[in-house]
């Protein structure tokens, strides 16, 4: 059994940012859904749910500091269909809505821009 929840964490973890749905994965897998549903929280110590918005939300950050996608872009690259969904979840995991995020995020990475920047002149100056 437990080759077959490896495998299916890599399944999510490479498709999370499509609809999926623990029935599928369990009509897929041949196992009972109740079945399989407690035996992936007993190995992630998350429902099913909870785990892929945890990649959505892990994914969601990364573009919102790496990116220049618009929010909603990013929501629907995730496969929220909905924005308001998408904004729910990610301030449930994150503690702030995902614009507040990236403006947090960019001020840092401008900081930390700032002081490699101070770091490299004061070397060249030597």
């Amino acid at each position: 059994m437990d080759q077959k929840i490896e495998a299916i964490l890599l399944f999510i973890q490479e498709n999370y940012d499509k609809q999926i749905t623990l029935k599928e994965l369990s009509d897929i897998c041949d196992i009972n859904y109740c079945y399989l549903s407690s035996i992936f929280k007993k190995k992630t110590g998350v429902s099913f749910s909870k785990y892929v918005k945890s990649l959505k939300i892990e994914s969601a950050k990364t573009l919102l500091k790496e990116s220049l996608f618009e929010i909603k872009e990013i929501s629907y690259k995730l496969g929220y269909k909905s924005l308001t969904h998408f904004y729910q979840d990610f301030k449930s995991f994150v503690g702030i809505p995902p614009k507040e995020y990236r403006k947090k995020m960019r001020i840092v990475s401008f900081k930390n821009i700032q002081k490699n920047s101070k770091i490299k002149l004061i070397y060249l100056n030597k």
